[in-house]
């Protein structure tokens, strides 16, 4: 039990400090980027991980990248309403 709440725990961590570090003004895309990256070692079906990734890659205008991470989200999640609206954003079109 003790490792499960751990991982819960560096799990909420990394993807509470990766909203962070994208909030900054301006945004502190590295360690966003590494922060979402860690939670997903954590919970590798973390829509809302893969969602933070598409939001550091669309900052840096790495829109093939994006969506990418909004397509696994949707894969993951059919019906997240986030991942739905980034992928309206990007323009994706469902397979």
């Amino acid at each position: 039990m003790y490792i499960s709440v751990r991982v819960k725990a560096q799990y909420e961590s990394n993807l509470g400090l990766g909203h962070v570090d994208l909030a900054m003004s301006p945004p502190d895309l590295k360690f966003a980027r590494r922060h979402f990256e860690q939670a997903l070692q954590h919970r590798p079906r973390s829509v809302e991980a893969h969602l933070g990734l598409a939001r550091v890659a669309i900052a840096r205008d790495r829109l093939l990248e994006a969506e990418r991470q909004v397509e696994i989200a949707l894969e993951i999640d059919p019906h997240s309403a986030e991942a739905l609206e980034l992928s309206k954003k990007l323009n994706i079109q469902p397979e």
